[in-house]
């Protein structure tokens, strides 16, 4: 004996979207769709992930009202405002490692901070 399970119509799953990237590169967190912030490490000077470094790079300007070009390069100017985000945030991200200056390399307490300063907002 066989029990069918029937679908309910009412009930739809929600698709998944992509981030989008405004034309003038500036994002809020008034809409969910653009809370993003890197996954992995960033070490300036290496190969990084390009979709890591535009999502820092949108991070960067949604939350410290920058104007970084979004190319998934992490250029110089990435890594300067990086530094002044972590010095900015030492308490989290530079105290844990035993840090005082901003290094402008992403690692798991930038990358803890920024997913809590996204949720913080309502992101």
């Amino acid at each position: 004996l066989s029990i069918a399970k029937e679908k309910n119509p009412a009930v739809q799953t929600p698709a998944v979207q992509k981030p989008v990237v405004p034309q003038n590169n500036k994002l809020t967190c008034t809409d969910p769709k653009f809370a993003v912030f890197p996954k992995n490490a960033i070490r300036y000077g290496y190969k990084n992930n390009a979709t890591d470094v535009r999502a820092l790079e949108m991070f960067l300007n949604a939350h410290e009202g920058l104007s970084l070009p979004v190319n998934g390069i992490y250029s110089a100017a990435d890594r300067n405002a990086v530094i002044k985000w972590q010095e900015k945030n030492a308490k989290t991200v530079l105290a844990p490692a035993g840090l005082r200056k901003g290094t402008g390399n992403i690692f798991s307490g930038s990358l803890r901070t920024m997913e809590d300063l996204v949720a913080a907002k309502g992101c």
